[in-house]
């Protein structure tokens, strides 16, 4: 048998489904609970001390009882509780103390369905949403209105001209996604996209692409009139330039550090390599080389890049780099494997080795002199 406070829990876990049936037109009360039956087995003082507290919270919490009278082998005829119910909606929201929140998820439901009726089957699934937004809806329709009528604007979020404040946009991404794919038409919408601003058309800031040129001959001949920058990724990508050597490292001190090579220029990947550079199509026309901390992430990254790229080496990645400095180890948290069908056997042996010993050597701890040896006969 449920105690008041059995009640009041078993209440609010049917809440949501109470907003749905607003939003959906239907009504639900009177509502029974689950209520159970008292036990057999039960002593009669305590069976009684716990009818007698449920009939007490039958005013403030709510709820109504029906009671029968029953013979029982145990305690004789007795009065019981049969059954629990809300009666009227107004009952069930004082129990959870919702009445005010209700009201408020009333007004918004209304807002929406008188400017967007084409949202109602979106409401009737996702209704306790209003309520965990409830202060920002009114703007939230503001956004999904523009955008319905201004379709992929090319404008930054923080462009738009809604009554909302800057960040508005950019701190209620993911339910204006959910409200934006019901709402706008499939041609607004780009499915094949990861990010919000993309998905709808708008503008982000794009990721910068950090360049060297490790031979200064080169600055006149690719009119770059300096040789460390960073560039747009579309800028970057639009470069077109070929036949140079590009070598792509991960850390920023080896990245600063790197010594002049003949027609090379070098790339910061900082860990997002793969993702930067896979849509630079001039870089086929390139000699690729990766340099990556000898770990499994680094090797992740070579073979991901390499089922863009087949044509990238990879250097300072090898047996002999890793034998040489076991001094410079150290432990490596375990990671997941992931697919390498794009690593040489020789490097699918040290990652295998790094994987299951859980070890790493970052690629600054590799000595300067020794760095610098390698990449001259590497890069000549």
């Amino acid at each position: 048998m449920l105690s008041p406070a059995d009640i009041q829990t078993l209440g609010l876990r049917k809440y949501p489904g109470v907003l749905r049936a607003i939003a959906a037109g239907e009504d639900l009360f009177p509502m029974p609970i689950r209520f159970g039956q008292p036990s057999p087995t039960a002593d009669w003082s305590v069976l009684q001390r716990e009818i007698t507290a449920l009939a007490q919270a039958e005013t403030e919490f709510g709820y109504t009882i029906a009671w029968e009278e029953r013979n029982t082998r145990r305690w004789g005829r007795q009065r019981l509780p049969a059954c629990v119910s809300f009666a009227t909606e107004a009952d069930y929201l004082r129990m959870l103390g919702k009445a005010a929140e209700v009201r408020r998820f009333r007004e918004n439901l209304r807002l929406t369905l008188e400017r967007f009726p084409q949202l109602a089957g979106w409401l009737a699934s996702h209704a306790p949403r209003l309520t965990d937004y409830a202060d920002a809806w009114p703007r939230l329709l503001l956004v999904c209105g523009y955008l319905l009528a201004n379709p992929r604007p090319a404008l930054y979020a923080r462009q738009l001209p809604v009554a909302v404040d800057t960040k508005f946009i950019e701190n209620h991404r993911p339910i204006l996604r959910s409200l934006l794919d019901a709402l706008l038409p499939e041609s607004a919408i780009d499915p094949a996209t990861e990010t919000f601003e993309a998905r709808f058309g708008l503008r982000s800031e794009e990721s910068l692409v950090r360049l060297r040129l490790l031979d200064l001959s080169l600055g006149p001949t690719l009119g770059v009139p300096v040789d460390d920058l960073a560039t747009p990724l579309s800028r970057f990508r639009a470069l077109g330039w070929t036949d140079q050597s590009v070598l792509i490292v991960e850390n920023k001190l080896t990245f600063l550090t790197l010594p002049t090579l003949s027609r090379t220029i070098a790339i910061w990947g900082a860990g997002n390599a793969t993702a930067l550079l896979a849509t630079v199509p001039w870089l086929h026309r390139c000699r690729l080389v990766y340099w990556g901390d000898l770990d499994v992430h680094g090797f992740h990254i070579l073979s991901r890049l390499r089922r863009m790229f087949p044509q990238a080496e990879s250097v300072l990645m090898d047996e002999p780099t890793l034998t040489a400095y076991a001094d410079y180890q150290t432990p490596s948290p375990a990671a997941a494997y992931e697919e390498t069908a794009n690593l040489t056997e020789p490097e699918r042996l040290v990652y295998q080795r790094l994987h299951t010993n859980h070890i790493l050597l970052e690629q600054e701890k590799i000595p300067h002199g020794h760095a610098v040896e390698v990449l001259r006969r590497t890069l000549p």
